[in-house]
């Protein structure tokens, strides 16, 4: 028999390149060991066929290799199933002949070269990428792999290609950007807006402030010119600028402390106006849209859930837009060219939206992506055939994608990672967009022993929402590590990190023990709505908790273990039990309940009462009578707090870096334990040790941004290539 060595093969979302060790789920890298690699190609060369256990062994290693060769064999097949998603009791990939050996048994394809998509919630509603572009890619690519053979083709072969060609036009070179610095400043510009003119970028800078002290102002900058022109002297925890089609004045949205709202500035500098009131608390939805007329502002109006509002900048009067949709956030609005529409984002569920397009004047939005991710701002080609937006997959490292508004096919733009809030300039040759990072670690504080928290948990990428098994021994945290974010176990001290989900694609976190110490309860959006999983930390086996609920999230524990309470609805506004095993939901509570966490002797339930500056309620268990804790400060987020016995830990919302609190129940009083020098990360969580020994809670430890203009090298796709 030939032996087979295939080096590049496809099977169901998988994609294994053997030449450069690499497997791809979706396009995105998943993580897995060389030798559980070299099982998998092993396997994959004999389809359907058994390999032997011996035939393994000697692949693996040496013949003078001293190893304990069951346990080493038995750990890297487990290890490439965790990858996989697979199961040994119902494998789809990889099944197990016992005391024999394995087989292969997924149908397996020729790979075709193809940029990674992000994920799609809803196939049914998006077709996958097939637009133009990835098509140019895909031409590209087999040009250059037969460029050899192309040179003693025959002429005859040539007009045969141009006869095709007639017939069916080929799409245009792929899309290449060049990209130039528009600022190199301290600190974070973010939230670039072009002039009318394309000669000018409004953005907004944190100034050469410390990161933890720092606050935004709004600036102009002529390209070519490092002179900074300053148009507010307002220090905001966040602005995002629309330049006015006349190039007379600046919009914007600014998030203060103390004053939040829409405002207008001459762009030569003057003095500011404010437009409307306006609340704010989260920056991806801040934007705010010109109409081309220039007589029309439309925002997120934070004070209605689900709500696109418009404004007249003559009048000030304002109005709700109707787009018929159900969104727990709406935002980052932008006017078609024309004027005729409207997209926007719109937040179903925590990491997961879709792209919407409306009549300008209102009426029924159409749907045309769903996304996996975080929304971080979008932008209409000036042609307005495409959609240029930035996706955040969940690690906090956005990147651009363009969405063909007739065929809805999404492909990735090249060499436009941690890229977000895109604009186009008006003529529609360039896209300025900021380019930045977070670093986010759990930190530690010891009560009574140190008065400074300390870095506990820390890589590169970002980690949080860490809990305490209630044992002690173990901590369950949530982190971008692996590439996607997952949940991971460590030992107590903090060492030992091992990954205890392998999703690799959309969010899985928020992970809460059983009092058993040995299972966790964990939230997932993984090709779809959010849903809760349960999984024994010694098998890492994840299992979905089937209920009559749609979509839910959040879950945490009651005292026994049978049940588990979780949050539910596409707005997040109602409390539900349901038991562990599965089954009919009951609704405990039918407003917003987050972090429900019952007393130690189970006959009390505390809930927070908001998403942010929040209020601790306490519930009777079967009852549905709630009360505020007595002189309970409010927290930070939602959960960030943790119940013990002797009171709750909590991060103090009345400042803005916020404390680390303490409210007794005995005393009926709080008291602060460390203020925090940095921004907590928002909704992390915070987890008291067993004996209320130490606390664990998540910052961001570094971030930065500049604006960075691409410039559109070759011809760019036009309408009449996109069918």
């Amino acid at each position: 028999m030939t032996e087979r060595q295939p080096q590049l093969v496809r099977f169901a979302a998988f994609q294994a390149d053997f030449a450069t060790g690499e497997l791809r789920k979706h396009g995105v890298r998943v993580r897995l060991p060389a030798q559980s690699l070299e099982i998998l190609h092993f396997l994959v060369e004999r389809p359907g066929e058994l390999v032997t256990r011996e035939e393994l062994r000697a692949r693996l290693w040496s013949s003078d290799t001293f190893v304990d060769f069951d346990h080493g064999l038995h750990a890297a097949v487990n290890r490439l199933r965790e990858a996989l998603g697979d199961s040994a009791n119902e494998p789809r990939f990889v099944e197990t002949l016992p005391r024999r050996g394995y087989r292969f048994i997924a149908h397996l394809e020729t790979c075709a070269f193809a940029l990674p998509a992000p994920q799609v919630s809803d196939a049914k509603e998006l077709p996958a990428a097939n637009s133009a572009w990835q098509a140019a890619q895909k031409r590209n690519w087999r040009f250059w792999a037969a460029l050899p053979v192309a040179v003693v083709v025959t002429v005859a072969a040539l007009v045969a290609v141009v006869m095709i060609q007639v017939r069916h036009p080929a799409p245009p070179t792929a899309l290449a950007l060049r990209m130039v610095p528009f600022t190199s400043l301290p600190g974070k510009e973010v939230a670039p807006t072009f002039s009318p003119d394309g000669s000018q970028i409004a953005f907004a800078w944190s100034g050469e402030a410390a990161p933890e002290s720092s606050k935004f102002d709004l600036y102009a900058k002529v390209t070519g010119s490092e002179k900074l022109l300053r148009l507010t002297r307002k220090p905001a925890n966040w602005i995002s600028p629309a330049w006015s089609p006349d190039g007379r004045s600046i919009a914007f949205s600014r998030w203060s402390d103390d004053e939040s709202g829409i405002y207008l500035v001459p762009a030569l500098g003057g003095e500011e106006r404010k437009l409307a009131d306006v609340g704010y608390n989260y920056p991806p939805v801040m934007g705010i849209a010109w109409s081309p007329d220039g007589r029309r502002l439309v925002f997120a109006d934070a004070s209605a859930v689900s709500s696109l509002s418009v404004l007249s900048v003559e009048t000030l009067k304002r109005r709700p837009l109707s787009t018929q949709t159900n969104c727990l956030l709406a935002g980052n609005p932008a006017f078609s060219p024309d004027g005729q529409r409207l997209a926007f984002t719109c937040n179903a569920d925590y990491a997961s939206y879709g792209i919407y397009i409306v009549p300008s004047e209102g009426g029924r939005a159409e749907r045309s992506a769903q996304l996996i991710g975080n929304p971080q701002g979008l932008t209409w080609s000036r042609d307005g055939a495409r959609i240029v937006f930035s996706n955040d997959p969940g690690i906090n490292e956005g990147r651009l994608w363009a969405l063909d508004v007739a065929t809805r096919g999404v492909e990735a733009l090249p060499t436009s990672e941690d890229a977000r809030l895109p604009v186009f300039s008006p003529d529609g040759k360039r896209l300025a967009f900021a380019r930045g990072y977070d670093n986010v670690n759990i930190w530690k504080l010891d009560p009574g022993r140190y008065s400074t928290p300390r870095r506990f948990i820390s890589s590169t990428r970002i980690q949080h929402s860490a809990r305490y098994s209630p044992d002690g021994r173990r901590i369950a945290f949530q982190s971008t590590r692996s590439g996607a974010h997952e949940v991971w176990l460590a030992d107590s001290d903090g060492s030992n990190p091992i990954q205890a989900t392998s999703f690799n694609a959309g969010v899985s976190g928020s992970p809460r023990w059983c009092a058993d110490s040995r299972r966790i309860a964990f939230d997932s959006r993984v090709g779809g709505p959010a849903s809760v999983f349960v999984e024994d930390v010694l098998e890492r086996v994840p299992r979905r908790l089937q209920t009559n609920l749609a979509e839910i999230s959040l879950p945490t524990w009651s005292r026994d273990c049978r049940y588990l309470y979780v949050v539910a609805g596409a707005a997040k506004t109602a409390l539900y039990r349901v038991p562990v095993e599965g089954g009919s939901a009951v609704a405990v509570h039918d407003g917003i309940a987050i972090n429900a966490s019952e007393s130690a002797d189970g006959r009390i339930l505390f809930f927070a009462d908001a998403f942010e500056n929040a209020r601790i309620l306490r519930m009777p268990v079967g009852s549905s009578e709630t009360q505020p804790v007595p002189e309970m400060p409010r927290v930070r987020f939602g959960t960030s707090w943790d119940l013990t016995a002797a009171g709750i830990y909590f991060v103090d919302a009345r400042t803005r870096q916020g404390a680390i609190g303490f409210f007794d129940f005995a005393k009926r009083s709080a008291r602060q334990l460390a203020p925090l020098a940095h921004q907590v990360f928002p909704w992390t969580g915070l987890s008291a040790s067993p004996l209320d020994r130490s606390v664990l809670y998540s910052q961001i430890d570094d971030d930065a941004s500049d604006i960075i203009l691409a410039e559109f090298v070759g011809p760019q796709p036009t309408a009449e290539h996109r069918h």
